[in-house]
């Protein structure tokens, strides 16, 4: 064999081992970490769980672990995790986001 084909050999064979190896890690790799608001509807509030700063929610802005988001009366809100999971809020509700792991949500139902 020429140094050619031994060189696209063992790089194929390279190939077909990290490959699988590749899969794996980004198996295990979480594609989440954020949250969103994806509906607000009257008074719709966000406790930062870093600052502890209370604010008014803004549509589409990241909730992170350890925030919590809360409605007043007569008001609404969803969260949104991915494209088929969210959380919906009734009024007078408040739930702290927990773990935002890949395929695991975990949320605390304070009120509501």
């Amino acid at each position: 064999m020429k140094r050619t084909q031994i060189a696209i050999l063992a790089s194929a064979a390279l190939l077909l081992v990290s490959v699988p190896a590749w899969r794996r890690t980004m198996a295990t790799q979480p594609d989440h970490g954020v949250a969103r608001v994806s509906v607000i509807n009257g008074e719709v509030s966000v406790r930062r769980g870093d600052t502890g700063d209370l604010t008014p929610a803004i549509l589409d802005a990241p909730l992170l672990a350890g925030d919590r988001i809360m409605t007043g009366a007569g008001s609404r809100a969803e969260v949104q995790f991915d494209s088929a999971h969210m959380v919906r809020l009734a009024p007078f509700s408040e739930v702290r986001i927990g773990d935002l792991d890949y395929h695991r949500y975990d949320i605390e139902v304070a009120a509501g």
